[in-house]
């Protein structure tokens, strides 16, 4: 579904703009939301796409509305290809969606893992950085020491338990 919004949509428009691509693979929409917050915090243009953050979780107000005016456009979608680089999270769900932007559009990909954990939400903060060319703020940083807190103070609790995790990875 994801390459097919590239394959219809997507359109070069002949240079580079400040902005990049991000593609979230199989997440809800409170996860979409907290990548487009990361992102925002680095200060960096994003086109998210899909985007079902405050589609399918909007909040109950007592008025229907048939077409929500969230999520993403379709003009953000042919925006897309003239990004400066698209980070795909899930070599499944996004990977096909990455490269055909690639191809078609010339916009260079990065895929990741989904950026779920210390180290696979480094390697996504790292990646937005490195593309961006911008510096991590201090709010980033804050976030990830009180993440190392916690697991620090609860190690003893967790230490050589077991868990089942599924997600998407090759």
């Amino acid at each position: 579904m994801v390459k097919g919004m590239v394959d219809y949509f997507a359109t070069a428009n002949g240079h580079k703009e400040n902005r990049i691509n991000l593609i979230p693979g199989y997440v809800e929409p409170s996860d979409m939301e907290e990548i487009k917050r990361i992102a925002g915090e680095l200060g960096v243009p994003t086109i998210l796409f899909p985007d079902t953050s405050n589609v399918l979780n909007g909040p109950q107000t007592g008025k229907f509305h048939l077409y929500p005016t969230r999520g993403v456009t379709v003009a953000d979608l042919i925006l897309a290809g003239s990004s400066m680089g698209t980070v795909a999270m899930g070599p499944l769900a996004s990977g096909p969606a990455a490269r055909a932007l690639d191809t078609k559009c010339k916009v260079p990909c990065e895929i990741l893992q989904l950026p779920i954990g210390l180290m696979a939400t480094d390697t996504f903060i790292d990646t937005l950085r490195r593309i961006a060319g911008v510096t991590v703020p201090d709010s980033l940083n804050i976030d990830r020491g009180r993440l190392l807190d916690v697991i620090t103070d609860m190690h003893q609790y967790f230490y050589d338990r077991k868990v089942t995790l599924a997600g998407d990875h090759e």
